[in-house]
């Protein structure tokens, strides 16, 4: 699913949704002051990329290693 950042445009809140599919344009209100809000950009988060044989670390190197808390070092 999906997920957007949204900003408040009165009390500046910054709040997460997820969204059922990415075709979506209906208007979300501040959960602080129920205001409008604006969607952020923000980059992409939780993504994990496979290579053969296992997954690749998120340092980027070709094996695990101590420094890689997500890859139990």
């Amino acid at each position: 699913m999906p997920t957007y950042e949204y900003k408040c445009s009165k009390c500046q809140h910054v709040f997460e949704v997820f969204h059922k599919t990415m075709n979506t344009t209906a208007a979300q209100k501040c959960p602080e002051c129920g205001s409008k809000t604006q969607r952020q950009l923000t980059a992409a988060k939780g993504i994990h990329m496979k290579k053969s044989g296992g997954e690749a670390p998120p340092c980027g190197r070709q094996k695990a290693c101590k420094a890689c808390p997500a890859m139990g070092g």
